[in-house]
């Protein structure tokens, strides 16, 4: 009898740890998975980078969603981001790429083109050039980084081409589902790396 209720426990206790492990690692199949982001976009969305300025300092940023609107018959959302280093900007996703609004004329661009080749390029507005290029060049849609805040797989990499004398961003990499993982920055400075150390994603 008591061989028996310890072959009992043992299975029982298998069983919750097994169940535990499944719910701590659910899995689902690409199939099951209906619809996918480039960029998550919600108010409240927070990305939270460390800056590290060539010979000067580190610093924390905080970069978050802070304001929806309605714009060229689609949802933008409004980044509140480092004065230091960029402006805020008003992005949406459509068509695979996401957008953002040139704020001077109220004109609608493509800041990222997912649906591009390595080596396909396009060209930014005139008074973007010292923030995000006068164009922007895709080098690799595989690329793997390594980052104190994981690993990322199949990263887009940018480059940004400008004339800009006060700097702006070189290059860039982002992650399908995260956004941006790393940038860096031309600044008065030096270089600055910016990588992804935090992300906090909230659900619709």
């Amino acid at each position: 009898m008591n061989r028996l209720l310890f072959y009992i426990l043992i299975f029982f206790i298998c069983f919750m740890f097994l169940n535990c492990e499944t719910e701590k690692n659910p899995t689902k199949s690409i199939d099951e998975k209906t619809e996918c982001f480039f960029f998550p976009l919600q108010v409240g969305n927070q990305w939270i980078y460390e800056i590290k300025i060539h010979n000067i300092s580190t610093q924390i940023d905080t970069e978050t969603i802070v304001e929806k609107a309605n714009y060229f018959g689609s949802a933008y959302y409004r980044f509140n981001q480092n004065p230091l280093i960029h402006s805020d900007l008003w992005i949406t996703e459509k068509d695979s790429a996401v957008y953002f609004i040139n704020t001077k004329d109220s004109s609608e661009h493509i800041l990222f083109d997912f649906t591009a080749k390595p080596g396909d390029s396009w060209a930014m507005p005139e008074r973007f050039d010292c923030e995000v290029g006068d164009s922007i060049i895709l080098l690799s849609d595989t690329t793997t980084l390594i980052t104190e805040c994981s690993t990322f797989y199949n990263c887009y990499h940018f480059k940004h081409k400008s004339f800009c004398m006060d700097g702006g961003m070189v290059e860039s990499w982002f992650v399908k589902d995260v956004g941006f993982v790393k940038n860096i920055y031309e600044t008065y400075f030096g270089y600055a790396e910016m990588t992804l150390k935090e992300v906090n994603i909230f659900d619709d």
